[in-house]
């Protein structure tokens, strides 16, 4: 018996862990608010041969979009969010710390307003506009950890950041720095990134995203938006979705996970509960003589009960001991799926102590219950 519960401890606890890790997960510090967010990939490639053309179409779909009622703010970018695509470049960054040197770094190309469409602040200088299509600076944005990474406090505006286009080197001003923002994962530090106005990369708009703030439920809006982009210019719709929606995939294995430790710890508690009981049931049917014994010289029902508890107390915690290694060795097994909670949480080893005990206890009491129901003296003549 007490093996069964031993073993239904670890379950207990790793099903609490992931449970815990899924709720954390659903509710990560993306670095933007991700309430009524919509996100729309496009492909412009039949309407775009060229940059210019590509930028014209790019701006007239912004347009309409913006023109949708709801919508409040409205840009793009190559890469989109949790899409799962990355893009990352070798460069050289003037003035950079010591010992951080020629590196690679991740990227991305975006249109003009889009950190202010995300809601992610600019902590220094600005984003994007839409002059910076034509202006010869050749603008960068960093984030934050991208300027604590090279410039540790110093103020890396006006620092240029060198990088191979095309098989040339092309250098880029730095005009602003953006607080940090997830962009393809939920998990783990945020990584330096930096940006590219979208004029800058001959492929890097043919199928963007477009990030779309609203001020109403985006969902009844999709279908608007959706009118806009055809009615403009009828370009192929490759994926329209709300950004729950869009992270909704990075955490399906993490929530399927859960789900299945929660199959099992349910089973393994069911299984310990039902044990514990058929014991404990035929403990006190051997023990009619002695209990009646009792009662016949002065214990009363509830005195039969507290023994029959404590009897069943002193079983439930040599399985709690003894599952208290198995526990510690199974946090440590699922160790690295979780978010957001440690291993040796002590909300969720006192959470699976306690419902184990809990369970243990609530079957053993009806047992009980009817041990102290015992007739005495009709149990001595039995004898």
């Amino acid at each position: 018996m007490s093996l069964q519960l031993a073993l239904a401890l670890p379950l207990l606890l790793m099903a609490s862990l992931l449970v815990r890790t899924v709720y954390n997960l659903q509710r990560a510090d993306l670095g933007f608010p991700a309430r009524q967010l919509l996100l729309m990939r496009v492909d412009v490639r039949e309407f775009a041969s060229s940059g210019p053309a590509r930028a014209a179409v790019l701006r007239a779909l912004r347009d309409s979009i913006r023109e949708v009622p709801g919508v409040q703010h409205v840009s793009y970018s190559q890469l989109g969010i949790f899409s799962g695509g990355e893009s990352s470049s070798s460069i050289a960054v003037e003035g950079a710390e010591a010992g951080a040197g020629d590196t690679e770094s991740a990227m991305d190309v975006a249109g003009p307003e889009y950190f202010s469409t995300l809601g992610v602040p600019v902590l220094l200088g600005r984003e994007f506009n839409d002059g910076d299509g034509e202006s010869p600076l050749n603008p960068v944005v960093i984030n934050e950890a991208f300027a604590r990474r090279f410039f540790a406090a110093r103020n890396p505006l006006g620092m240029r950041i060198t990088m191979p286009n095309d098989g040339q080197p092309v250098s880029y001003s730095i005009v602003g720095v953006a607080g940090d923002a997830r962009a393809q994962d939920l998990r783990g530090a945020i990584q330096p990134r930096f940006y590219l106005p979208a004029r800058d990369r001959a492929s890097s708009a043919n199928t963007p995203t477009f990030v779309i703030r609203t001020s109403s439920d985006s969902v009844a809006l999709m279908a608007a938006v959706r009118h806009a982009v055809v009615n403009r210019r009828p370009v192929p719709i490759l994926s329209a979705a709300t950004i729950e929606s869009q992270i909704a995939p990075l955490v399906a294995q993490d929530r399927a996970t859960a789900q299945l430790a929660l199959v099992f710890g349910g089973l393994a508690l069911a299984i310990a509960a039902i044990g514990l009981y058929g014991l404990l049931a035929y403990g006190v049917a051997r023990r009619v003589g002695e209990i009646a014994v009792r009662m016949a010289l002065g214990a009363d029902a509830d005195s039969v009960v507290a023994m029959i508890l404590r009897e069943t107390v002193a079983l439930v915690l040599g399985g709690l001991v003894a599952g208290g290694g198995l526990a510690y060795g199974a946090s440590r097994l699922v160790s690295g799926r979780l978010y957001g909670v440690e291993p040796g949480d002590p909300v969720a080893v006192v959470g699976a102590t306690a419902l184990l005990l809990m369970v243990a206890l609530s079957a053993a009491y009806f047992p009980a219950r009817r041990a102290a129901a015992v007739d005495p003296m009709r149990a001595l003549r039995q004898m």
